[in-house]
């Protein structure tokens, strides 16, 4: 990917030079770098880095076509294409790594958000289950309770009346409707 993105930015500078882009800047190289860093990372990033200095040494800092030793003038150019082409590696390259952090921290959290919701639907599930069963005890209990030929009073941790059998409420007067959540002493009032 460094030699292809090397190759084409040097394509590009042949095609547009000197009218479009002087010769003396390298913002071709400088875009294969960024790219490069942006899709695939800080190693193929630094290659490139690497390939465009050379390219760019070889191709268009007189004296052409060598690589080597040359005049002062363009030191600095060079110098500060370094520099810049490995700062931008490495940001580009960080801004990739956190890029695919956020994509697996993405993924992470709508997996979680997925089995969230199935477990939230089995325990809806079971609720319901278990209720429905609940409402079939207490119905079992309450036809039993009801069919009881004594008197039957059911109440709560307070005393106070939850449910009377049929039997109950002719002993009391009372029907469930009016006794329901009394206390029991006022319903039913034992006299020795």
């Amino acid at each position: 990917m460094a030699v292809a993105s090397v190759t084409l930015a040097t394509w590009l500078k042949y095609l547009a030079q000197p009218s479009i882009i002087p010769t003396d800047v390298p913002i071709l190289y400088i875009l294969a770098i960024v790219l490069t860093s942006l899709f695939f990372g800080l190693g193929p990033s630094i290659a490139t880095c690497i390939l465009s200095i050379l390219a760019y040494d070889y191709f268009f800092i007189p004296p052409l076509y060598t690589i080597g030793p040359r005049s002062i003038d363009s030191a600095p150019i060079l110098l500060i294409f370094i520099l810049v082409g490995l700062t931008i590696s490495f940001l580009a390259s960080n801004l990739r790594s956190q890029k695919l952090l956020a994509v697996r921290e993405i993924v992470t959290r709508k997996q979680a958000e997925t089995a969230l919701r199935e477990m939230n639907l089995t325990l809806e599930k079971r609720v319901a289950e278990r209720t429905q069963s609940l409402r079939e005890s207490e119905q079992r209990w309450s036809t039993t309770l009801s069919s009881i030929g004594d008197a039957v009073f059911a109440t709560d941790v307070k005393g106070r009346i939850t449910f009377m059998n049929p039997v109950a409420e002719q002993f009391t007067g009372w029907t469930l409707r009016e006794a329901y959540n009394q206390p029991l002493n006022l319903v039913f009032k034992i006299i020795n």
